[in-house]
């Protein structure tokens, strides 16, 4: 007879997004950046990504993405963020992956030999 397995609660967007890991995060360069996405997009919104991030309604919003990305739901997010399918499975963990694959990587300067 074998032990029960411990069942290990899928990832959620709610802990990979905490206001207490995020929010410190946000410097003033990545506020004037996010801030174009938020609506109105001008000097005011810019505190407001900090706020935003702290929000009962991002919660909930970070919760029902998780919920599409875990069933299946979210395919044509996927598919409109032109992520590789191959890698977004269903999840929270391959969508992260999906999403790191497709952002570009800062250019090193190579140095002179």
């Amino acid at each position: 007879i074998q032990p029960p397995q411990q069942q290990v609660a899928p990832l959620s967007l709610n802990a990979v997004l905490a206001p207490e890991a995020t929010v410190p995060l946000v410097d003033g360069p990545m506020e004037r950046r996010l801030a174009e996405f938020l609506p109105g997009g001008n000097a005011q919104a810019l505190e407001s990504v900090r706020e935003t991030l702290t929000t009962p309604q991002m919660a909930q919003a970070a919760a029902r993405l998780t919920e599409a990305l875990h069933s299946g739901d979210a395919a044509g997010l996927v598919v409109e963020l032109g992520l590789n399918q191959n890698v977004a499975g269903l999840g929270v963990e391959p969508f992260l992956r999906a999403l790191q694959e497709a952002t570009p990587k800062p250019e090193v300067e190579a140095d002179d030999e």
